[in-house]
């Protein structure tokens, strides 16, 4: 009996000794990748004065390289880059159907970034007389505002008065006369030196908007 519960011994460790190798290895790993949808930018022009012409590419361009200024929270609570351990994923109209083709961002961009539990980025250009206007708006996964960013640029306006002072001098045997004559005065000529719509405007505003970043 003692042999054989020996021989069981031995049996047992042996077979705890063996490599498991039908059990697949877990490597845990820290690294996360986020995903940002960048909007096709969304211009509202009232002036026929201002020049506000831009690359549709120029957000997403900025997209792609200001990402790593953002910040995301490590394990012991503390804001750090997020390129240390995380990287973002930028798509735009062309390229997200690759990733996601469950639904129509033409259509509904907000809904299918909730529905892809992912980040939105939307731009909106307002041009007048006065103004050019870049604001950018970050919504994360659900559809809270994450951050945004404003970049203004102002045109300069010179009034020009219009009323044309007349003098005429006589000379007479009395003396010297001046008479003066001002018509009615015409409304002011509207000289405008604009601020044209630049790469800049697009780049500051990005910059800023992922600098203020903050990923829970």
């Amino acid at each position: 009996m003692l042999k054989f519960i020996l021989v069981g011994l031995n049996l047992i460790n042996a077979a705890y000794a063996e490599p498991q190798s039908d059990i697949p290895e877990i490597v845990v790993e820290a690294h996360k990748d986020y995903e940002v949808y960048v909007a096709p930018i969304v211009m509202s022009i009232h002036s026929d004065q201002v020049e506000a012409v831009i690359s549709e590419k120029s957000v997403f361009g900025y997209t792609s390289s200001h990402w790593r200024n953002a910040k995301v929270k490590n394990d012991r609570g503390i804001w750090e880059s997020i390129n240390i351990d995380n990287s973002v994923k930028v798509y735009d109209k062309d390229t997200i159907k690759y990733a996601w083709d469950n639904c129509n961002y033409n259509r509904d961009a907000k809904e299918c970034a909730f529905k892809n539990n992912h980040m939105l980025l939307e731009t909106y250009i307002t041009v007048d007389d006065h103004q050019i206007v870049v604001n950018m708006q970050l919504f994360g996964p659900d559809m809270v505002l994450l951050n945004q960013s404003t970049y203004t640029s102002q045109s300069k306006i010179n009034w020009i008065r219009q009323q044309e002072t007349t003098v005429i001098q006589q000379q007479g045997m009395m003396g010297s006369q001046t008479m003066i004559h001002k018509p009615k005065e015409e409304l002011p000529l509207k000289w405008l030196i604009p601020t044209n719509l630049m790469n800049k405007h697009i780049h500051q505003a990005s910059l800023g908007l992922w600098i203020g970043v903050r990923i829970d």
